[in-house]
C-alpha cells in the first residue's frame, strides 16, 4: 500500500493503504498466531476485499486499473507466514469464496429480474446479438418466427441498412471459413472487408496466424507449416518482443496487492 499503485491492509493498525503511508481506517488489527488473512478481487464488481479468519471485512478499494500480484510485507526479524493460493489443503483458507460468489449471483439475478423489459426490447436485443455475431441463417429464422414489426424486417432498407447487412454477411462468411479450417481465406477476407480491423485489434491477427499454422499441421503440410512459422510467425514474434521491450511509463507496470510493511 505504501508503494506506487499498490494496495494493502496492515496488521499493526488495521488500516488500508493505497499510494500513501498514512492510510485510512478499515478493519481490526491482526497478527496473533493462527490468524488467517485473505485478499481477493471481485472482477465482476471491480472491488478489492480482505477477510480475517473467515470473516468478510468489506470492500477496501474499488476500480483497480492494473494487473496485480499478491504480496506479504513483514516488519520484524523472525516473523513467519504460510501462504495458500487454493491448492494446499493443509493451510485453511477459512473464507468460503463459493458462498460469496453464489450470493453475488443471486443478488445480480434479483436485480436483473426487477428491470422492466418489453418483448420488443428482448427481440431487439436478440436480433442485435445475431447480427453482431454474423449468424445470418439464425437471424433470418428468428425474424420470421418472432414475427417482428416491419421496421425490423429487411424490406425497404436504406444505404446504412444495406451496409450493415453486407457487414453481417461478411462476418458470417468469415466465421464459416474459420470453422471449415480455411483460415488463410478468412484472414484475407478480413483484410479486404475490414481494413482497419487488424490495426485496431492486433491480437486478432496474431490468433488467426497461429490458427493458420495449426491448420497446416493438421492437414499434413509440415513443410509449408515450417516455412510459415519461420517467415510469418517469426516476424510476428519479433514484433511482439520489440513491443514488450519498449519502455513503459511510470505507473503502467503491474503493482503488488498487499501491504508493504506490517501487512500480511
Amino acid at each position: 500500500g505504501w508503494e506506487p499503485e499498490s494496495y494493502g491492509y496492515h496488521g499493526d493498525d488495521g488500516r488500508k493503504f493505497h499510494n500513501s503511508s498514512r492510510g485510512e481506517p478499515y478493519a481490526v488489527k491482526y497478527g496473533v498466531a493462527g490468524d488467517v488473512i485473505g485478499c481477493g478481487i471481485n472482477f465482476a464488481t471491480r472491488q478489492i476485499f480482505y477477510t480475517k479468519n473467515g470473516k468478510y471485512l468489506g470492500t477496501a478499494f474499488t476500480d483497480p486499473v492494473h494487473s496485480y500480484y499478491p504480496t506479504v510485507g513483514l516488519h520484524s526479524t523472525g516473523e513467519k507466514v504460510r501462504l495458500n493460493f487454493g491448492s494446499d489443503p493443509k493451510v485453511p483458507s477459512a473464507f468460503n469464496v463459493d458462498d460469496m460468489l453464489r450470493e453475488h449471483r443471486h443478488h445480480m439475478l434479483a436485480t436483473i429480474s426487477q428491470v422492466p423489459i418489453s418483448m420488443t426490447d428482448v427481440n431487439a436485443l436478440v436480433r442485435s446479438y445475431l447480427e453482431h455475431e454474423g449468424y445470418s441463417d439464425a437471424l433470418t429464422s428468428f425474424v420470421n418466427s418472432a414475427a417482428l414489426p416491419e421496421q425490423h424486417a429487411r424490406t425497404g432498407m436504406g444505404k446504412e441498412d444495406e451496409e450493415k447487412a453486407m457487414s453481417e454477411r461478411r462476418r458470417s462468411e468469415i466465421r464459416m471459413m474459420i470453422t471449415d479450417g480455411r483460415v488463410a481465406a478468412a484472414r484475407s477476407t478480413c483484410e479486404m472487408s475490414f481494413p482497419s480491423l487488424f490495426e485496431k485489434q492486433p491480437l486478432a491477427r496474431a490468433e488467426l496466424l497461429c490458427q493458420e499454422f495449426l491448420e497446416l499441421l493438421i492437414s499434413g503440410k509440415s513443410t509449408e507449416a515450417v516455412l510459415f512459422a519461420r517467415s510469418v510467425l517469426g516476424a510476428l514474434l519479433k514484433t511482439s518482443s520489440a513491443a514488450a521491450a519498449a519502455p513503459v511509463e511510470h505507473g503502467e507496470s503491474a503493482a503488488a496487492a498487499g501491504g508493504s510493511s506490517g501487512g500480511g
